[in-house]
Protein backbone atom coordinates (compact mmCIF):
# COMPACT_ATOMS: atom_id res chain seq x y z
CA UNK A 1 0.00 0.00 0.00
CA UNK A 2 1.53 3.30 -0.95
CA UNK A 3 2.46 5.82 1.98
CA UNK A 4 -0.56 8.60 0.87
CA UNK A 5 -2.92 6.07 0.97
CA UNK A 6 -1.94 4.61 4.39
CA UNK A 7 -2.11 8.28 5.47
CA UNK A 8 -5.79 9.01 4.18
CA UNK A 9 -6.44 5.76 5.95
CA UNK A 10 -5.11 6.84 8.87
CA UNK A 11 -6.76 10.11 8.92
CA UNK A 12 -10.03 9.35 8.69
CA UNK A 13 -9.93 6.80 10.74
CA UNK A 14 -10.78 3.90 8.52
CA UNK A 15 -9.55 0.77 10.70
CA UNK A 16 -8.95 -2.66 9.76
CA UNK A 17 -8.55 -5.75 12.11
CA UNK A 18 -5.52 -7.29 9.70
CA UNK A 19 -2.97 -5.76 7.19
CA UNK A 20 -4.17 -8.08 4.94
CA UNK A 21 -7.74 -6.24 5.19
CA UNK A 22 -5.79 -2.76 4.56
CA UNK A 23 -4.25 -4.17 1.26
CA UNK A 24 -7.91 -5.50 0.41
CA UNK A 25 -9.43 -1.92 1.04
CA UNK A 26 -6.43 0.00 -0.75
CA UNK A 27 -6.97 -2.74 -3.36
CA UNK A 28 -10.76 -2.07 -3.62
CA UNK A 29 -10.30 2.36 -3.27
CA UNK A 30 -7.44 1.90 -6.58
CA UNK A 31 -10.01 -0.25 -8.10
CA UNK A 32 -12.72 1.89 -7.75
CA UNK A 33 -10.67 4.90 -8.63
CA UNK A 34 -11.14 6.40 -5.18
CA UNK A 35 -7.75 7.41 -4.42
CA UNK A 36 -7.39 10.70 -6.02
CA UNK A 37 -10.78 11.34 -4.41
CA UNK A 38 -9.54 10.12 -0.94
CA UNK A 39 -6.66 12.38 -1.71
CA UNK A 40 -8.59 15.46 -2.51
CA UNK A 41 -10.66 15.34 0.19
CA UNK A 42 -8.10 15.77 2.57
CA UNK A 43 -7.32 18.70 1.55
CA UNK A 44 -10.01 20.49 2.68
CA UNK A 45 -9.61 22.86 5.04
CA UNK A 46 -12.80 24.36 6.07
CA UNK A 47 -16.51 23.38 7.27
CA UNK A 48 -18.46 25.13 4.06
CA UNK A 49 -16.04 22.38 1.90
CA UNK A 50 -17.03 19.74 4.56
CA UNK A 51 -20.25 20.50 3.60
CA UNK A 52 -20.20 21.10 0.15
CA UNK A 53 -18.34 17.32 -0.90
CA UNK A 54 -21.15 16.06 1.88
CA UNK A 55 -23.83 17.44 0.04
CA UNK A 56 -22.47 16.27 -3.69
CA UNK A 57 -21.62 12.69 -2.62
CA UNK A 58 -25.28 12.14 -0.48
CA UNK A 59 -26.85 13.46 -4.02
CA UNK A 60 -24.67 11.54 -6.37
CA UNK A 61 -25.20 8.41 -3.57
CA UNK A 62 -29.04 8.70 -3.98
CA UNK A 63 -29.27 9.12 -7.71
CA UNK A 64 -27.41 6.08 -7.60
CA UNK A 65 -29.90 4.17 -5.39
CA UNK A 66 -32.94 4.91 -7.34
CA UNK A 67 -31.13 4.30 -10.62
CA UNK A 68 -30.79 0.93 -9.17
CA UNK A 69 -34.13 0.84 -7.95
CA UNK A 70 -35.97 1.58 -10.51
CA UNK A 71 -34.21 -1.04 -12.86
CA UNK A 72 -34.33 -3.74 -10.82
CA UNK A 73 -38.08 -2.96 -10.36
CA UNK A 74 -39.50 -2.29 -13.24
CA UNK A 75 -43.20 -4.24 -12.24
CA UNK A 76 -43.45 -1.73 -9.24
CA UNK A 77 -46.47 0.89 -9.59
CA UNK A 78 -44.07 3.77 -7.56
CA UNK A 79 -42.04 3.84 -10.52
CA UNK A 80 -44.29 5.96 -12.62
Amino acid sequence: MGKKAKEIIRQKGIKSKSKTKDKEVYAKMKELGLEGILEEISRIDSREGIRLISAILLNELMKKEREIYLREGLDNKANG
